[in-house]
């Protein structure tokens, strides 16, 4: 380096030496003459290709593929090799490139066999490097589907000289058509709107895409330097159907006919209502003669776009089919955390189930309601006959022949029993006429409150019943529509406030439609009831002909759904076969809550020939004469006969029933010499332990007292109480605890197997639940709980004092869980206070007044003597208190007032 910077210093003493080395030089030999660069030269088969309108793939011999030569030589002459050159071009819409395969490229294909990458020659590019052997590279450059000119630019790195050289060359796809228009694609956004007076959107966006008969955009509309049009917009029908409005070639212009003209092919026109209702028709026109529509229209072609207007106005409810992963597990408020522990235990359930029920309103032309319509929902579940031992039950005031009055409140039916004893209905009760299922009356799809009862075939509700006015004028059929009256006893429907499901916090209004038109509800259900029928009805204000008020009204019959997975057991595994056996089959849902009314189907398989099996006495193949009941469990009584003397002989295994049920099944294997039975109820558990009761019977059903039962567990399972002796009815009972079968991340299996002194056995699992699974305990655990990590968000709360003086007050807030803790003394200034909190945690508010003068609150009936406000991201829930939920950093003002 010293002799460089020497070498510098004589430079700048005399600027008559050449060089520092010594040794003169001249002309273009002086030292600062750059050293001369390599070359690059591209020969190319063709610069001119067809545009490639179906994108054909590259093939050898190709019309839409021309090859280049690159030749790179040094600055001596010498030819470059085993270098690389890179190779762009652009624009990538227009043109694109390949190179020679490299044979050692492995192919890769799709499960078809379809190629997908390996083979350079058949993989396009913009942009890469070519490898360059003997002072050679081969490009393949191949036209697209667009035309225009493709520029092809080859750079390589000239390391003798220590500079870059580019070479580029000039391709042109041409068109093989003329730029006049060939087609017009048309969309709207939105393809429905409303009438300017309803309060809903009455505008859409009309974009209009205008292509040659090549395909390719047309031409931007000029001649010289004068624009012109080459779309004409109008509305089918007139200016009461709608106005259009756009920028033309001149300007602004409306009207229910417009022309307009396009940018890079494309146009956007916007679409007003008018007064009219219905489906609105748009017909767009371009000239393939000329392509100006300013001087007529003389070889159109032309498309139509369909706009819905209508009036937003409530025409039909239908509710949608709720399903199992829209119910929620509620919790028990303010469950204590054990002080002996430091990790939070699981949320414990309160014993119902919320299920989230939703219903579509829309519009007579099929488009949803204006967002914020309110819909009302409601629910009834009595009185009923035949749950559980029937099946999910049958309502008992009912009946195929009522007749709502049209406009009127009086409702008959000619087999009613309205009046008497038992379970009749009275004021307060709910009608539910089912006109959606008689042609003709779907306008008296009714839920209506009971009035007053007239007589035994008479009654009146409090609100009128629709015109049944569908077609324009009020149709009476007679007494032909299905009915139900009821009450809600397990049941209970909250339609209004918000939803804040777990895991989607702040997720909306109830009873409110959003911009789809739905409305949701969530119903709410002992778990004890499971399996129960439930009539869910959903309702909101509609106007009828003549701007008539009605009620418009959707019902959907269910059952109080448990959550899946379902579990499917029948005890015991193994019955004596040639004689009556009894099999416990119970079915729970995922928390082990039973499924009540659910029929047992059953059927035999692997019987020997000649053997014959049934249960209940229902032949070989059917279902139980009794559903599932209170526990979830129904007691099957297996028959067989014929068995033989050994097991076996059959065409498809031992022999064995198979009970089943919604989608599960379970097996008892059936042997042929008759033995005592051992059976356990429940069979399994899921989550925990809880009382097994244990049945000893002979092989011909009848119990066997006096038999000890012991019973033995594997881990984490264990037995707080032994079984004992059996009773009169050969029972005894004994109950499992659970010692870890759930965790974080990890669940345990386990089971019990019990064993009568005479050598039965039966046995009962256990399953546990990861709390870490989705959907596993609601509200779900947090995150660094399962492994994961939680984000924190910031809470800003802004605390506003009142000036000094008689009366004056200060404020101080404090938060829980803790973090907030800002104080403002009155006559100070405000006092913001930051505090960061765990994402989703709900963080309480509470606000105390200070100051000596400033006066404490009046008891009622006075009004207060001082107000606190909370507003900003938090909810006031009460004086002095307010709530905010941490899904994003929140902001919070709090002040202070005396009147």
């Amino acid at each position: 380096m010293r002799v460089f910077n020497r070498c510098l210093g004589l430079l700048a003493a005399s600027l008559m030496l050449a060089s520092c080395g010594g040794g003169g030089g001249s002309g273009g030999d002086g030292a600062f003459q750059p050293t001369p660069s390599g070359t690059l030269d591209l020969r190319a088969s063709t610069t001119q290709l067809p545009l490639n309108i179906g994108d054909v793939a590259p093939f050898g011999g190709s019309p839409f593929m021309s090859e280049v030569d690159v030749t790179w030589r040094r600055a001596n002459g010498d030819l470059v090799t085993g270098q690389e050159i890179a190779v762009s071009i652009n624009p990538v819409a227009t043109a694109s490139f390949s190179t020679l395969d490299d044979p050692t490229t492995p192919i890769l294909r799709d499960d078809q066999g379809r190629y997908l990458s390996g083979n350079e020659f058949l993989t396009r590019l913009g942009s890469g490097p070519v490898d360059v052997t003997g002072g050679h590279a081969t490009i393949f450059v191949h036209s697209s589907s667009t035309s225009g000119t493709a520029t092809l630019t080859v750079t390589a790195r000239d390391t003798g000289s220590n500079t870059t050289i580019a070479k580029t060359l000039s391709f042109t796809i041409n068109p093989s058509t003329t730029p006049l228009p060939a087609s017009i694609a048309v969309g709207a956004s939105p393809t429905h709107v409303y009438l300017n007076d309803t309060g809903g959107n009455s505008s859409s966006i009309l974009s209009a895409v205008l292509r040659d008969g090549s395909g390719q955009l047309v031409p931007d509309p000029v001649t010289g330097n004068t624009a012109y049009n080459n779309l004409q917009f109008d509305v089918v029908g007139g200016a009461n159907s709608g106005n259009l409005s756009a920028l033309g070639a001149g300007g602004a212009v409306s009207g229910a006919s417009i022309k307009t003209r396009t940018i890079q092919g494309t146009a956007s026109v916007s679409f007003t209502a008018g007064t009219i209702q219905g489906p609105v028709q748009i017909r767009v026109t371009a000239d393939r003669a000329d392509g100006n529509v300013d001087n007529g229209i003389t070889n159109p072609v032309s498309v139509v776009q369909t706009i819905s207007v209508s009036d937003g106005k409530l025409f039909s409810l239908s509710i949608t089919s709720p399903s199992q992963s829209a119910i929620l597990i509620n919790r028990v408020l303010n469950t204590p955390i054990s002080d002996d522990s430091s990790e939070p235990l699981p949320n414990i359930a309160n014993g119902s189930y919320s299920l989230v029920v939703s219903a579509l309103a829309t519009d007579r032309q099929g488009n949803p309601v204006p967002e914020g319509t309110v819909i009302r929902f409601g629910a009834i579940d009595s009185p009923l006959t035949g749950f559980p031992a029937q099946g999910s039950g049958t309502f008992v005031i009912g009946g195929n022949d009522g007749n709502p009055q049209e406009s009127g409140t009086l409702f008959t039916a000619p087999t009613g029993r309205f009046t008497g004893t038992g379970d009749r209905p009275g004021p307060g009760d709910t009608l539910l006429a089912f006109g959606d299922l008689v042609p003709g009356n779907r306008d008296l799809e009714s839920a209506r409150t009971i009035a007053s009862i007239n007589s035994l075939t008479s009654l009146n509700v409090s609100v009128p019943f629709n015109r049944n006015d569908d077609t324009g004028n009020s149709v009476d059929y007679g007494s032909v529509i299905p009915y139900v009256i009821g009450r809600a006893q397990d049941v209970a429907v909250r339609d209004t406030g918000s939803i804040d499901i777990p895991e989607f916090p702040d997720t909306g209004t109830l009873g409110v439609t959003d911009r789809f038109g739905v409305a949701s509800a969530l119903m709410t259900y002992p778990i004890r009831k499971l399996g129960k029928s439930v009539y869910l009805f959903a309702q909101g204000d509609g106007v009828g002909v003549n701007n008539g008020q009605k009620k418009v009204t959707d019902i959907s019959g269910i059952v109080f759904p448990g959550v899946a997975d379902a579990t499917l057991s029948a005890n015991p595994e193994e019955i004596p076969g040639n004689t009556t056996a009894f099999v416990t089959v119970c079915i729970v849902d995922k928390y082990n809550a039973p499924l009540q009314g659910i029929f047992i189907n059953y059927s035999f398989a692997g019987l020997p020939v000649g053997a014959v099996g049934s249960v209940d006495g229902n032949g070989p193949q059917g279902s139980t004469d009794t559903a599932t009941g209170p526990s979830g469990c129904v007691l099957a009584q297996v028959v067989t006969t014929g068995m033989g003397a050994t097991t076996g002989g059959g065409t498809t295994g031992e022999p064995r029933v198979i009970f089943s049920a919604i989608g599960l099944s379970d097996t008892v294997n059936i042997i042929a010499t008759g033995n005592r039975s051992l059976t356990a109820q429940p069979g399994a558990f899921r989550g925990g332990g809880g009382v097994i009761t244990l049945t000893l019977r002979d092989a011909a059903g009848n119990p066997v007292p006096g038999v000890l039962i012991t019973g033995e567990c594997t881990s984490p399972v264990g037995l707080s109480i032994q079984p004992g002796v059996t009773n009169a009815q050969g029972q005894t009972t004994a109950t499992a605890i659970d010692n870890g079968l759930n965790g974080y991340g990890t669940s345990e299996d386990a089971e019990c197997t019990f064993t009568a002194a005479s050598g039965e056995e039966t046995t009962v699992t256990f399953t546990g639940i990861d709390f870490c699974e989705s959907g596993a305990v609601s509200p779900p655990p947090p995150p660094e709980l399962c492994g994961g990590t939680v984000d924190t968000f910031d809470l800003t709360v802004n605390v506003n004092p009142m000036a000094a003086g008689n009366p004056a007050c200060g404020l101080t807030v404090t938060s829980t869980p803790t973090g907030i803790a800002c104080s403002a003394p009155a006559g100070n200034a405000a006092v913001s206070c930051v505090a960061p909190f765990n994402e989703g945690v709900a963080v309480s508010l509470t606000a105390t007044p200070t100051g000596a003068n400033c006066p404490p609150a009046a008891l009622p009936p006075n009004p207060p003597s001082r107000t606190v406000i909370f507003s900003g991201q938090c909810a006031q829930t009460g004086p002095l208190t307010a709530n905010a939920t941490m899904s994003s950093a929140r902001a919070c003002n709090v002040s202070v007032t005396v009147p």
